[in-house]
């Protein structure tokens, strides 16, 4: 049923929304120079903080349900099974927080070759999915 769950994911508009972003992050690394860690940041902060600040603005609302903990426990289990449930792409975008990293250290001291073997693998990523799901 899992793997049913990340085929559909897979082909669903929103990991092509994800492709998209991760497309344009790898290709900022590379124009942006010193300042490629803020283009890296936007994969964690739209597709990792931007979940749980929507989950906190539900916190006032549970409390008058619930107790305080009880409702930081819902939360943090609701997101746990977001993650759980976008692991093709959670665990993509932790992947490429590192090889982004690495890759804008290293187009910074003068070696594009990282940077630019992280934007062909986003580019042919994105090209496959919307040559077969778009």
């Amino acid at each position: 049923m899992i793997g049913n769950w990340y085929s559909s994911l897979r082909a669903s508009r929103l990991y092509g929304v994800f492709l998209r972003h991760r497309a344009w992050t790898a290709s900022a690394i590379q124009s942006t120079h010193l300042l490629f860690c803020f283009p890296l940041g936007t994969l964690g902060l739209v597709w990792f903080c931007l979940p749980v600040l929507i989950l906190g603005l539900c916190l006032p609302a549970l409390t008058t349900v619930f107790t305080l903990g009880q409702s930081l426990a819902f939360l943090m289990a609701t997101y746990g099974i977001f993650l759980v449930a976008t692991a093709p792409i959670s665990l993509r975008i932790i992947s490429d927080l590192r090889v982004g990293y690495l890759a804008g250290f290293a187009n910074v001291l003068g070696n594009a070759n990282p940077s630019n073997a992280f934007r062909k693998e986003a580019e042919c990523d994105l090209a496959e999915w919307s040559a077969t799901h778009a």
